[in-house]
């Protein structure tokens, strides 16, 4: 969050899930505009929103045009410091994290610094929410990461396939994506990093 926080520190920012609702954001903006955004369904006409719908499973970064900024949305938004000129969409395995910041210094031609950041912040949520997982649902990542395939997890933790791929869709749903084989790529990038991390 670091990086993303220099970047838009003297203004502000928010992140959501593609589908936001007031229990999703984070924001640096005051909760006062927070609470107005979603009581006047400001989310509904947001090009932010817009932008991240356009830009499904994949990741997109622009600057807002004067004319996008025309709105009520704006008018009411600017009030509060909150008036967003940058939108960023990032998207890992069917989660989508999306961004509005303020910072008039960032254009569409230097946004790189910007994706980057929201990448990181986008992945560090993900790597938190292991710490939600189960001993069962570690347990299966762990077979998983040893390159065991569905019949021999199932055996080795004796349990039936569909209590495997049942265990595999709560992965899912308890780190907010849809694929699988993301989650194992996160259990194993987690893994693996704390142990080299603390071998140093």
């Amino acid at each position: 969050m670091g990086r993303l926080s220099n970047l838009f520190s003297n203004y502000g920012h928010t992140i959501s899930s593609q589908h936001a609702t007031r229990d999703c954001v984070v924001s640096t903006f005051s909760d006062d505009w927070v609470d107005k955004y979603f009581a006047n369904g400001f989310e509904q006409i947001d090009p932010v929103f817009k932008f991240a719908m356009r830009n499904r499973r994949r990741c997109a970064a622009s600057a807002l045009s004067p004319e996008d900024m025309r709105s009520p949305l704006f008018e009411e938004a600017r009030a509060y410091g909150a008036d967003s000129n940058i939108m960023i969409t990032d998207y890992i395995g069917g989660s989508t994290m999306v961004l509005g910041g303020v910072n008039p210094d960032l254009t569409a031609e230097n946004l790189g610094e910007a994706i980057q950041a929201c990448k990181a912040v986008h992945r560090q949520s993900l790597l938190d929410r292991l710490g939600l997982l189960s001993e069962k649902q570690i347990d299966l990542l762990e077979l998983v990461e040893m390159g065991l395939k569905d019949a021999e997890i199932s055996f080795e933790l004796g349990v039936s396939p569909s209590a495997i791929a049942q265990r595999k869709r709560a992965i899912c749903n308890t780190l907010g994506i849809t694929s699988f084989p993301v989650a194992a790529q996160i259990y194993t990038a987690d893994k693996w990093s704390g142990l080299i991390c603390g071998g140093q």
